[in-house]
């Protein structure tokens, strides 16, 4: 979570095939966002968790990224 906003933004990507860079990502949302709308934090896993009947479970993926990725690439700085 964020110290100042609670919630952050982050981009959660299951590559299909060659996965692109973060420095690619991060070109590119630079590029299609604004700067404040460019997630802070990037995530690449090798599938979302679902249930049962295949809906994304969003609390499973929140602990997810908040147990291993916490404090990965800022979009935002990273590779300008």
């Amino acid at each position: 979570a964020d110290a100042k906003w609670g919630d952050r933004v982050v981009a959660v990507e299951v590559p299909r095939g060659a996965a692109p860079t973060r420095e690619q990502l991060a070109a590119h949302c630079r590029t299609a966002l604004a700067d404040y709308k460019t997630p802070r934090q990037l995530v690449l896993i090798g599938e979302l968790p679902r249930n049962h009947m295949g809906k994304l479970e969003k609390a499973r993926l929140r602990e997810r990224i908040e147990r291993d990725y916490d404090g990965d690439v800022d979009l935002r700085v990273h590779a300008q």
